[in-house]
């Protein structure tokens, strides 16, 4: 923010235990993401902070995002959001590749038996619920 209004663009800082995120929206919303996590990637933090922004915007709006009149009391009226922005942090907490990527979450593993395996039970039990039908 001070580097700004400099001509300097900063987007992160580490520290040694943690993480600093922020960005801009549309010259009038700044999002801050702190995190203990300091060796996640800014790319994956970044679109984070675009995902909140977008929920506050589905809930709230983007004229009255982009346009705000009275702080005190969009402070009020964004609390609405607040349950979807705590949904995407608890899904940013899982060890979800797929999260930021949009890619389906692959594992290479030497131990393909055991895979296989559970595979198997889970696909055993599945037609187990749909020939009782216990998936109701």
């Amino acid at each position: 923010m001070f580097a700004n209004s400099h001509g300097a663009q900063l987007h992160s800082v580490n520290t040694v235990d943690s993480k600093i995120v922020w960005k801009a929206f549309h010259n009038s919303i700044t999002l801050i993401l702190v995190t203990k996590d300091d060796c996640a990637s800014d790319v994956y933090m970044s679109r984070l902070l675009e995902y909140i922004f977008q929920s506050i915007v589905l809930v709230y709006g983007l004229d009255d995002v982009t346009n705000i009149k009275n702080v005190e009391r969009m402070k009020k009226e964004i609390k609405i959001a607040f349950g979807l922005v705590d949904r995407l942090l608890d899904a940013a907490s899982l060890a979800s590749f797929s999260f930021t990527t949009h890619c389906v979450d692959v594992i290479l593993s030497p131990e393909n038996p055991i895979l296989q395996v559970s595979k198997l039970a889970f696909q055993f039990l599945d037609l187990l619920c749909h020939m009782f039908d216990l998936s109701q």
